[in-house]
């Protein structure tokens, strides 16, 4: 398959967008800076570029429990600080994936929610222009959904057909169920 040739300008701009992404990733993602194995804790401490440290026992994965302090020692981060190598024994650990086995799903939010409170002239910019336009839109209720054996199932909800406390019977001016007629005026009341 050919693809087009690409020009200097486009080539340039690409470049300029992947290491734009790649600082934002450095401010919002969990990368690690640093990383060394020390043998008086017994324990692998990893500074990330966000400015916080921790630390976390190798026997947290099974493929790092059976390693030896010396072995342990020659851990480094990736290139981007995604993962934490040990290149002579060909494995590795995502930094992330230490953050959330020792933080859980806790970990998961707090980044999820550092994420998209980001601000940027075009996020600001938006934010007026809906403004303008009454605010933001309301989302459509979207049916609900419900697990089942089969996959999910959908339950759509909707106004009831007759206003509340009247019977069908009670708006054609037939009787209702307890036996008193049904009035305009006072509707489900006995006439006495």
């Amino acid at each position: 398959m050919d693809y087009p040739p690409i020009t200097d300008e486009e080539l340039l701009a690409q470049y300029e967008a992947a290491r734009e992404a790649d600082r934002i990733a450095d401010r919002t993602e969990p990368r690690a800076k640093s990383v060394r194995y020390n043998p008086q804790t017994g324990r692998i401490d990893v500074e990330l570029k966000l400015g916080q440290a921790f630390s976390f026992p190798p026997s947290m994965f099974p493929h790092l429990a059976g390693l030896t302090p010396e072995q342990l020692a020659k851990v480094e981060t990736d290139p981007m600080g995604e993962g934490l190598i040990w290149e002579e024994l060909n494995t590795d650990v995502a930094t992330a994936g230490v953050l959330a086995e020792i933080m859980g799903p806790a970990m998961l939010k707090a980044f999820a929610s550092r994420g998209g409170s980001s601000r940027s002239a075009a996020k600001a910019a938006a934010a007026r222009e809906n403004g303008r336009k009454g605010g933001r839109p309301r989302k459509a209720n979207r049916p609900a959904e419900y697990p089942t054996n089969y996959g999910y199932g959908t339950m759509t909800l909707r106004e009831p057909e007759h206003p509340w406390g009247q019977a069908p019977d009670e708006a054609d001016g037939q009787r209702s169920p307890g036996g008193s007629p049904a009035n305009a005026d006072s509707p489900g009341t006995p006439e006495g």
